[in-house]
């Protein structure tokens, strides 16, 4: 038997889910680790049951990976700010 969980107000089904702008943003960045472009990376991750991870790999000493996750950063306090107007 397979059911489809589905929030009532959204949130997290705990169930495994292809979330397509994800995993083409994952392709675009491996693209530029491919070629070169992308030396180092910090990424904060969730997963399907709402659990937060990080990766840290390449060259992500110094100031600038800072900077970066400073703006994301940011840009996540905002986007929950929005989500709390809803």
């Amino acid at each position: 038997m397979t059911a489809e969980i589905k929030p009532l107000f959204g949130g997290f089904t705990h169930q495994p889910e292809v979330v397509e702008s994800l995993v083409a943003m994952l392709e675009d960045m491996l693209q530029l680790a491919k070629d070169g472009e992308m030396v180092g990376l910090a990424a904060a991750t969730v997963n399907c049951k709402g659990n937060g991870s990080y990766q840290m790999a390449g060259r992500v000493g110094g100031y600038t990976v800072l900077g970066g996750l400073e703006m994301a950063k940011a840009e996540l306090i905002g986007f929950n700010f929005e989500c709390e107007d809803d």
